[in-house]
């Protein structure tokens, strides 16, 4: 595996924040080709390999402030729970 250079949680968030606006383009690029009956089998990957990079860019921040995002994961789906069942 390659041996990525360190990154600051400061530049980390940026590299997110510039990712998702690379997700958001790649998908209004697909849904473009879709609703003109264009192929879109390319615009569907590239929007992948985009989730791809923020999903990356998640977990590196969270290795670097040590949050266990599976544990992170299961308090927040508990807490929506508990929301929803208490709103109905």
């Amino acid at each position: 595996m390659a041996n990525w250079p360190e990154h600051t949680v400061e530049q980390r968030t940026l590299y997110l924040v510039a990712e998702v606006g690379e997700l958001a383009e790649a998908i209004l690029h697909l849904v473009r080709q879709r609703q003109t009956g264009q192929e879109h089998t390319a615009a569907l990957e590239a929007v992948g390999m985009e989730m791809h990079d923020v999903l990356w860019n998640i977990c590196e921040l969270a290795n670097a402030l040590n949050i266990d995002l599976d544990e992170a994961v299961e308090k927040k789906r508990e807490m929506i729970l508990r929301k929803v069942t208490k709103e109905h």
